[in-house]
């Protein structure tokens, strides 16, 4: 994981590192949640859990615009930083907010993207993802500008 600003690249510790199956059509459980990690001090990282499959690569981090790979990587290439660069670009805007659900009450562990994870066909570009915490509340890092923000959680529709 690295800045890409100015001459010299160096490595963005903290970062958010997640991998989407690039077709979960053709999983037993039709699963859409992204395996995500974070990355070490060094900027490394390790996606651990991944079936053997083409994955998206996405990346975000607080005060940077998301990056990403243009195309999707087989499961071997996804899981270690051995052999791909994901850049990130500072000014990222955060858009925070609250999943809730129809009574108002927070949805905790809901994953929050700015795409859609029912339309895994859809161009996804550099993206953003979270989980909400506790309180259903939620911040991304995102490129500045409007974007479609999809919550999905186990149970909900």
């Amino acid at each position: 994981m690295q800045n890409g600003h100015g001459n010299g690249s160096v490595p963005v510790p903290g970062a958010h590192v997640c991998a989407w199956h690039h077709a979960p059509g053709q999983r037993r459980d039709n699963d859409t949640t992204p395996r995500c990690t974070t990355s070490d001090s060094d900027g490394a990282f390790v996606l651990a859990q991944l079936e053997p499959a083409a994955y998206h690569v996405h990346t975000s981090a607080p005060t940077y615009r998301p990056g990403g790979l243009a195309s999707p990587v087989p499961a071997r290439a996804a899981r270690r930083t051995e052999g791909i660069d994901l850049t990130l670009t500072p000014g990222g805007a955060p858009l925070t907010g609250q999943v809730i659900d129809l009574q108002g009450a927070p949805i905790s562990g809901a994953w929050v993207t700015n795409f859609s994870l029912r339309e895994p066909s859809q161009e996804r570009g550099a993206i953003a993802a979270g989980q909400t915490d506790r309180d259903g509340r939620f911040t991304l890092w995102l490129t500045p500008g409007p974007h479609h923000v999809e919550a999905d959680a186990p149970g909900f529709t």
